[in-house]
């Protein structure tokens, strides 16, 4: 966190813009991946695991978002950007439907 409050100081303003353009740029890179998951696997379980997938990832990006406000807003410090239980939670699901999305397409698609 501390290397973010450094960037954020030295960016002055503009940090705001970057950041709120990668946290557009990662909602749009996700809704591409799991539309084009869902499109491309026929197997149920994949698309009712990528339902609770898009469900866990549509909390935390609200809730990032949320977030960015409060911060942006003066209404929380650096440290309360992230949660990082969520944070974790949402990359250990990613990556693990990510790896069982390639298995499922190598051995069953």
């Amino acid at each position: 966190m501390k290397s973010l409050a450094q960037w954020m100081v030295q960016e002055g303003p503009p940090s705001k813009g970057k950041m709120w353009l990668m946290y557009w740029i990662s909602l749009l890179i996700e809704a591409f991946y799991l539309g084009i998951a869902w499109l491309t696997v026929s197997n149920p379980f994949m698309h009712y695991f990528t339902i609770a997938v898009i469900a866990l990832e549509s909390y935390h990006l609200l809730w990032l978002g949320l977030s960015f406000r409060r911060f942006f807003a003066g209404r929380a410090p650096v440290s309360r950007i992230f949660n990082w239980r969520l944070e974790r939670m949402s990359a250990l699901t990613l990556f693990s439907y990510s790896l069982l999305l390639v298995i499922t397409l190598a051995f069953f698609g």
